[in-house]
């Protein structure tokens, strides 16, 4: 390997030049001059040749794969390189657009030290982003990390040769590449969809929070240790569960906790659960309780809720509370002065079953039982009966049929499913997984006709019963009267947080306004007003109320403005560059400015809250 070569790995890329020092050769490949001089490689397989470039003109080949994705790099700001081989239609990429993103992938180590052994890495990957497929754990990781830092379109160019050269390995990484986008789309859509819902509601939701005892925190947790717990949720199989759950509840064999709209189903059949799950950050979620409310079951059934789920759902519940903070939720742990991993959070997830079951994780129950989770349509339903409130859209029509696909069932049958459904699943079988390796709780799925999870072995609900013993099940009936001993802090701290930031957003206006009412000309002002715009900005960025407030409700908006600045910050052309810069961050002025009008007045209402709250109590 040129020494050239080893430095540049040595500081750029310290983990892969280690890990080349301890790689065994899989391939033979053969070094070949090309006719018109250019070094190809020759990979030899079932007495095959197989070159990875051109053995005539190498250049003039990378030159044609270029002009093949001309109108798709056109069109978007990131290119993405399957296979880098000698690195040739990288370099002819760079000559041609400098200012675009580019990674670089290459699945093979051997043609990667082929490379190294014969042209300057400096000069191929010249501002360019590697990454040398060692394992497919470390690919995995790579993805996951592509995928979630990837907020525009990405043009992929592939080495024609690797799709036959290295065509297990290309099908893997389409299947990989193409899953994780997807992953991210879907979370991206979620985010879009619930982010300003997320704040809005661990705001309002703030004062109720600080008034109730955090499940995973301000519990003793020997209550659950080593008990059964069962997670009821709301598919079609639950129906014929509803006797073997009565004699659970009344011979309190186990805690019995409803998720989502299975509560419905239980009070239809006079089963009052020991405690309800609920997350959903909509406004919907309060419809859920509508009929446990006007039965006044909400009086007696404790109610345990992600500190970020809609706030018409706590407004609308008298009864008994716990919390438990959620990933989404930014808020609560400021003003509870926590670590969300020292005071006990869930991360969100697809489903309200895969929250209940993080949280039964960590209260070190076993086993957890699942009952109704069907993941799936039986006989064309996937809701139990007694779910009033959901009454549209419970059927598979015609045209869901469409985006329906068949998966393996608990007891070996198919299982007809949706995309949506596989990833509660997914979700399932990652976090059983997780709980597994520490801990020795077992997962049984006692759903007929439903879709198998992996983690957990299929028993009938009665056969389970014969194995139970009577437990304790009084704990939600002793903690009615839990009060937050610190409360009357908090409404200090909202108003200052607020008139902090409020003072920094006002410092970034003047300056912005500064611009229209002096006269900058000089390069040395411009320079000098930048840096002082800058400063205001990240004044700005740096207050608490932004923090928890204003990033997560607009982050994605911000993060695309970013973005434009450090492509703004290199132009070289001073005007060009002052213009763009002063421009994006008017926009960034505008955006947190809007979002600010419309949160401030919940804001206020809540502090007046707190103050009322703290009133009462004294």
């Amino acid at each position: 390997m040129f020494v050239d070569n080893i430095n540049y790995l040595r500081e750029h890329y310290p983990n892969l030049r280690e890990q080349l020092k301890n790689i065994a050769p899989k391939y033979s490949i053969e070094r070949m001059e090309s006719k018109s001089g250019e070094l190809t490689l020759n990979i030899k397989q079932h007495e095959k040749n197989n070159f990875i470039h051109s053995k005539y003109d190498p250049i003039k080949e990378a030159q044609s794969i270029i002009d093949r994705y001309q109108s798709q790099i056109d069109s978007s700001e990131k290119v993405f390189f399957y296979g880098l081989g000698l690195g040739y239609h990288v370099e002819v990429f760079r000559n041609r657009y400098p200012d675009h993103d580019v990674t670089v992938y290459e699945p093979s180590i051997d043609v990667f030290l082929n490379l190294a052994e014969n042209r300057p890495l400096e000069n191929v990957l010249k501002d360019s982003s590697l990454f040398v497929e060692v394992d497919s754990k470390s690919s995995t990781r790579f993805f996951n990390q592509y995928s979630q830092a990837l907020l525009n379109k990405v043009t992929i160019i592939v080495l024609p040769s690797y799709q036959r050269i290295f065509e297990a390995q290309y099908q893997r990484f389409l299947e990989q590449f193409k899953a994780n986008i997807h992953g991210k789309r879907i979370n991206t859509l979620t985010n879009f969809r619930f982010k300003g819902r997320w704040t809005l509601n661990s705001l309002k939701n703030l004062s109720e929070t600080i008034s109730t005892p955090n499940l995973l925190d301000h519990t003793n947790k020997t209550h659950f240790q080593n008990k059964p717990a069962i997670i009821v949720s709301a598919g079609p199989s639950l129906n014929e569960e509803i006797d073997h759950l009565k004699y659970v509840k009344e011979q309190n064999l186990a805690y019995i906790f409803s998720v989502g709209s299975s509560i419905n189903a239980l009070i239809e059949h006079g089963i009052e659960p020991d405690a309800a799950f609920t997350y959903d950050p909509t406004q919907v979620n309060a419809s859920v309780f509508t009929k446990v409310i006007e039965r006044d079951y909400d009086l007696s059934i404790p109610l345990i809720y992600g500190t970020s789920v809609g706030f018409e759902t706590l407004e609308n519940y008298r009864g008994p509370k716990f919390h438990i903070l959620t990933s989404q939720d930014t808020i609560t742990p400021y003003f509870k002065s926590v670590k969300p991993q020292e005071y006990g959070f869930v991360h969100d997830a697809p489903s309200i079953a895969v929250i209940t079951l993080q949280a039964l994780g960590q209260l070190n129950v076993s086993p957890i039982i699942f009952v109704g989770q069907n993941l799936g349509y039986r006989q064309d339903i996937h809701y139990a009966s007694g779910i009033d409130h959901r009454k549209k859209n419970l059927d598979l029509t015609d045209d869901k049929k469409k985006e329906t696909f068949e998966v393996v069932g608990t007891q070996g049958e198919t299982v007809v499913t949706t995309d949506g459904f596989n990833r509660m699943r997914h979700g399932l079988e990652h976090q059983i997984n997780l709980l597994k390796q520490p801990k020795e709780i077992k997962f049984y799925n006692t759903t007929i006709d439903g879709a198998h999870i992996n983690g957990t072995e299929f028993r009938y609900l009665s056969d389970i019963i014969n194995d139970l013993s009577p437990i304790d099940t009084t704990f939600f009936l002793d903690h009615k009267n839990f009060v937050e001993s610190n409360k009357d802090n908090h409404s200090e701290k909202i108003y200052n947080i607020f008139k902090s930031y409020e003072e920094s957003l006002k410092s970034l206006f003047y300056k912005l306004k500064e611009l229209n009412s002096s006269s900058i000309v000089s390069e040395s002002a411009m320079r000098s007003y930048l840096n002082e715009l800058n400063k205001a900005k990240e004044d700005v960025e740096k207050e608490t109320f932004t923090k928890i407030i204003i990033f997560p409700i607009i982050r994605t908006e911000l993060d695309i403005i970013n973005q434009k600045l450090i492509k703004a910050i290199k132009e070289k052309e001073l005007q060009t560059r002052y213009q763009a810069i002063v421009d994006l961050i008017s926009n960034y002025y505008q955006l947190i400015f809007s979002v600010t009008q419309k949160i401030a007045p919940v804001y206020h209402q809540v502090a007046r809250s707190l103050e009322d709250t703290v009133e009462d109590k004294a």
